[in-house]
Order: C-alpha cells, then structure tokens, then sequence
C-alpha cells in the first residue's frame, strides 16, 4: 500500500522526509532528515511498508520501542536504510543539539524559535552541500504545530536565491550547487508518510544516544555476562525499554563499523560522523562562537 501523501509531486528531481525528537523537552534534542532521488520514491516507499506490515506495525515511532516487536520492526528499517546508504543514493542526515551548552543555556530560551533555526541548518547543510545539483526538491516533514513551513519555505528559498549569485568555488566549479531550489514544503501525518517513520528512528536513536550512553554502556557490559569488581557508584540502571533501544542501537553501531561507514558512538558518548559527506552524518551542533546564542523570547 502507497502512503498516501504523495500528490501532485511531478516536475522534482530529489525528496526529503524529517523529523525530530524531544524539540522542546530532554537535554538533547534532534532532527532527522532522510533524502534521495524521487525516481526512487515509491520503491522505497513499498520496501517500508513491506517491513511494517510484515512486523505488524501500524506505526513506527521510536517513543514506542519498548518490546521486542519494535524492536524487530526498528531492526528491519535499519537493515534497509543500510542497504540504500550502500547503493549511494539515499542519505540520513541528523542534526543534534545540547541545550545545556553555551548556546542553548539561556535565561528565557524560545525553543520552538530556536527549533526552526536548527531545521533551517539541516535543510540548508543537505540542499546546498550534500546532493549534486541541478536539484529541485520536496520536502515533506512530520506535522508540527510549531512550525510556520510556509514562511520557512519562503526563508529558505531567500537563502537559496542568495547561494545563486554567488561566485563558483573550486570545488563547484561549474556551480552546479547553486541549481537548487525547493519547490514545496507539505507537513504530513507520520502515520500516513511511512519514509517519515525511518526519520522518527533516525531522530530518536541519535537524540537517545547523547542522553543515554551510560545506559548503552552498561547494558554492553552486562550484556558480555561480566560483573565489575570495583564499583565506585551504584550501577547505571536500566529499563526494559533501555534494553530494548540498547539493542537496535547497537546493532547499528555494528552495521556501520562492519561497511566502515565512519560513524562513531563511543568516541564522542553519541553518534557523531567527523566527515559529514558520508550518507550516515551525525551531525552534533557545536556553538560558533561567544556570539552564538539561542533566541530568546520576547515580552
């Protein structure tokens, strides 16, 4: 079965498919962006439903992974996202954020403000940076009331106009980066989008692995049968739920070290990609500068 949200698409080279997690609670918070020639769009969409129907799963959502069918299901969407990363035409972008570093811990902090500004990053890192042009996109991201698309759409594209009439760099040099523009903007219901499901994953594995690697690391000890014998605090204490995401999260991490897909999650305590062209880029925000501060909101 096609989800149904696909109308009136014809003309456009490239689709994308986000979402986020925790935007407005939980220390660390994250969108996920998934991307790839539309040509392959309803292929991909049916190999999803396949994979939901077969684990009998209406729905995808990382907040529900709690059991053993999820955890099937996620395992099942992480195998086929590999298998597409592979083929090199399709990407997971995800864009991580902290908000008790420098930038984010403010007196008074707009999140949903500062939400649409880390959309506008992502959108602008995979649009401008990450795909070959020429590139005409659709966007379709999970409904959020938060969000004003169609004024961000318009943002966007201002910003496009401007990379335009930029000069070619060495590495364009025939500015092929510049033919980008982004044709449309339709938030959809996760539920009838099935790609935006993958995007939930995606948002919700990284965001876990930055607020929990504690966690992941002791289910990893526990997990080998092995018992510390020095333990200078009480041990970490883990969920049925924690083992659960434990266990998809690290049949990911083994999945990218086997294809060596440069992705690490013990270096930096959470996803993280060094090399952000790699189609696996965890992508976690780091403050600018002194200057670089979360809106604030205003009385």
């Amino acid at each position: 079965m096609k989800s149904s949200c696909f109308t009136d698409i014809k003309g456009i080279t490239h689709c994308a498919f986000s979402d986020e997690s925790g935007y407005n609670f939980g220390r660390y918070r994250s969108i996920a962006m998934i991307s790839f020639p539309h040509r392959n769009l309803d292929s991909i969409d049916e190999q999803i439903f396949s994979i939901l129907e077969a684990a009998n799963v209406r729905e995808f959502k990382w907040m529900k992974l709690n059991d053993a069918k999820m955890r099937f299901c996620a395992i099942a969407l992480v195998n086929l996202v590999m298998d597409l990363v592979l083929q090199r035409e399709f990407r997971v972008d995800t864009l991580t954020w902290d908000i008790e570093d420098s930038r984010h811990n403010v007196i008074g902090r707009d999140d949903q403000e500062n939400f649409r500004r880390m959309y506008y990053q992502i959108f602008k890192n995979v649009f401008r940076q990450r795909w070959d042009g020429p590139c005409i996109w659709y966007m379709f991201p999970d409904e959020h009331g938060s969000v004003n698309w169609e004024n961000l759409h318009e943002f966007i594209e201002r910003e496009l106009d401007k990379l335009r009439n930029e000069p070619s760099t060495p590495d364009d040099e025939f500015g092929l980066k510049k033919l980008v523009k982004l044709e449309r903007i339709q938030d959809v219901q996760s539920s009838r989008c099935y790609p935006v499901q993958i995007s939930d994953l995606f948002a919700g594995m990284a965001s876990y692995s930055w607020a929990s690697y504690p966690k992941f690391d002791e289910w990893q000890f526990l997990s080998r049968g092995q018992t510390r014998f020095f333990q200078s605090e009480p041990p970490t204490r883990l969920t049925n739920r924690d083992k659960e995401r434990c266990k998809v999260l690290d049949h990911f991490n083994r999945l990218c070290k086997k294809h060596r897909l440069r992705v690490s999650l013990k270096t930096m305590k959470g996803l993280w990609t060094r090399n952000p062209d790699y189609p696996l880029n965890f992508w976690l925000w780091i403050p600018q500068s002194g200057m670089d501060k979360a809106p604030v909101k205003t009385r």
